[in-house]
C-alpha cells in the first residue's frame, strides 16, 4: 500500500495520503477506541478493496490501483508474490522494488528512475553510481532520500 501511495508524490505527501487512509478505514485499536483520535489499525484489505477512497487526494486512476491490490491480495493464489504484482494495472517496477527494500528488507535495491533519487545525486559531490553502492544499494536509496530534507552544507 505505502508503495502505491508513494507513487510519483514526496515522502511527505505519501505519508500524509498513508495515515488518512487509516483514519479514514481503520479499526480503531483496543481501550484507546473510547478517545477522539484513537490509534488505528492499518486497514483491511477488505475495507480498502469496498471503499470508493474518494477521501484521498490523489488521481483516480491511484485510487483504483489500491482497490485491485486489496483485491488481489484477497483472491489471488500467491497474494506476496511480489513479481505478480506487475500484472495489476497502475503497478509498474518502481512499485515492485520499492515493495521489496521496504517490505522484504532487501539490501540491494536501487530504484534508478526515481525522481528524488535523481535530485540527490545531481546535489551530491560525491561520484556514485549504482554499481559503487553494490551490495548496499538500498541504504544509499534511503541515504540520498534523506539528504534531499537536509539543508545543503554551507561553505
Amino acid at each position: 500500500m505505502r508503495a502505491i501511495l508513494g507513487q510519483q508524490v514526496s515522502v511527505q505527501a505519501a505519508r500524509q495520503l498513508l495515515n488518512t487512509l487509516v483514519k479514514q478505514l481503520g479499526a480503531p485499536c483496543g481501550v484507546a477506541a473510547t478517545l477522539v483520535e484513537a490509534p488505528r489499525f492499518f486497514p483491511t484489505a477488505q475495507a480498502i478493496a469496498a471503499s470508493e477512497l474518494g477521501f484521498l487526494k490523489m488521481p483516480q486512476a491511484r485510487r483504483d490501483t489500491l482497490r485491485r491490490f486489496s483485491e488481489h491480495m484477497l483472491h489471488d493464489t500467491e497474494p506476496d508474490n511480489i513479481d505478480r504484482w506487475q500484472q495489476l494495472k497502475g503497478i509498474g517496477p518502481w512499485t515492485c522494488q520499492y515493495a521489496r527494500m521496504r517490505g522484504l528488507g532487501d539490501p540491494d535495491i536501487w530504484l534508478a528512475g526515481d525522481a528524488g533519487i535523481k535530485n540527490a545525486l545531481q546535489q551530491t559531490e560525491l561520484a556514485l553510481t549504482a554499481e559503487s553502492g553494490r551490495p548496499w544499494r538500498s541504504y544509499l536509496t534511503l541515504q540520498l532520500w534523506q539528504s534531499l530534507a537536509k539543508p545543503p552544507l554551507a561553505d
